[in-house]
């Protein structure tokens, strides 16, 4: 389960060493792949805690199947609101999920904690995907 908290786990590497890494002008990546890669590592993070919480996720969800590209061409009061809730969502999953993972290292069981980052997860998404589509 620790290959789908993968990123995570480097960003904080990488922060807990100073910061993160330059990657410079020339090797900038498209906002929209940016957005891409930290919208699945989410859900990859997601469907590891669905796996602690002995849950099988719904195969239709509430994804805009075009997240990155809109939040990349997002403008103003949008743009932030969408970044900050994407942010929000990474940061409460990357704590959850460490802590998930210990305490199953631990042996304890984390089925219960788990379904509750689980639904905290799946209100957030739906929350950010809602907001995409207000005006």
């Amino acid at each position: 389960m620790n290959a789908y908290s993968s990123e995570f786990h480097q960003l904080r590497s990488h922060a807990e060493n100073g910061a993160l890494p330059d990657r410079g002008a020339a090797s900038t990546p498209d906002p929209a792949d940016q957005f891409a890669r930290r919208w699945a590592a989410v859900h990859g993070a997601a469907a590891a805690v669905a796996g602690l919480a002995q849950i099988v996720p719904e195969q239709e969800s509430r994804e805009a199947p075009n997240f990155a590209s809109i939040i990349a061409d997002a403008q103003g009061w949008k743009a932030e609101l969408l970044r900050n809730g994407l942010d929000d969502i990474a940061a409460f999953m990357q704590s959850g999920l460490t802590a998930l993972l210990a305490a199953n290292a631990a042996g304890r069981n984390p089925a219960a904690p788990a379904f509750a980052l689980w639904t905290q997860f799946e209100h957030s998404r739906d929350a950010l995907v809602d907001a995409i589509f207000d005006q």
